[in-house]
């Protein structure tokens, strides 16, 4: 990982760019044990099912636990898409970090973390980052704050529970994260429909920018890595913990990786 001096140093150096400059942003590990009781500043949710979670934390209290599997998920990736990027992991993983960076600079971005969805109030929704003490961030960014920033990706992908429901609005369509960062200009985001297990998600991830690297295009990407898990698990391991991820967007194009 790359000491916080020299991450702030890149976010520094690259904040005025207007086109990807690196292929890749990744951001994993947040230290949700020791971050200040983040979960009692949500929102409480419409209904029970409303849950906040990649694995089985909620809103009602209950202390986010740490996600082990998404270190080495970023780490992997980083090395998949050619070590041309940014990684914010474990302390440097903070919402402030996160939009302080150069986010129209990124090919691919990609968040492996806490998500959580209101229904009901649909720009309360969001992903659950670390804590920055120095700044007025409450490490929640939500989709009203989403709405805010701006990005060039051609992929940006929620690997987090849930972060693809939303509230339906007629012919606006479902307003959910997916809509908030395809708004902000990515052109496509991959997004999960339930829960997700935090160890077949890193498989699944893995195999999906496998195959974006050998130069498929995303949605075939996407396809062809649960096809791999399946011929891999078989019946052994149900579809239902790696199969909820969907792609909404520009899914026809591949995305050139400097060494391809």
């Amino acid at each position: 990982m790359q000491p916080a001096s020299t991450v702030l140093n890149v976010l520094r150096t690259t904040k005025d760019e207007d086109s990807p400059q690196h292929t890749f942003l990744g951001v994993g590990d947040v230290p949700y044990q020791n971050q200040g009781h983040v979960s009692s500043k949500l929102e409480q949710p419409g209904a029970v099912r409303q849950r906040l979670e990649r694995d089985l934390s909620d809103i009602f209290g209950t202390t986010l636990h740490d996600l082990p599997q998404t270190r080495e998920e970023v780490l992997s990736i980083s090395q998949i898409v050619g070590n041309d990027g940014v990684l914010l992991l474990g302390p440097t993983a903070t919402e402030t970090a996160f939009k302080s960076a150069s986010l129209t600079a990124f090919k691919i971005i990609h968040i492996a973390a806490h998500g959580f969805v209101d229904t009901q109030f649909p720009e309360r929704s969001g992903l659950v980052l670390g804590v920055d003490l120095a700044s007025h961030d409450d490490g929640l960014l939500q989709i009203r704050e989403i709405l805010r920033l701006r990005f060039n990706a051609d992929l940006v992908t929620l690997s987090a529970c849930n972060t693809g429901i939303g509230k339906f609005q007629g012919e606006e369509g479902v307003t959910n994260l997916v809509e908030a960062f395809l708004v902000s200009g990515a052109k496509a985001v991959v997004a999960s429909l339930w829960t997700v297990d935090d160890t077949f998600t890193r498989a699944l991830m893995n195999r999906f920018y496998s195959r974006i690297a050998e130069g498929h295009d995303k949605a075939t990407a996407l396809r062809q890595a649960k096809i791999d898990l399946l011929a891999k698990y078989g019946r052994q391991v149900p579809p239902y913990y790696w199969g909820a991820f969907v792609l909404v967007g520009d899914g026809g194009s591949p995305i050139p990786l400097r060494d391809q």
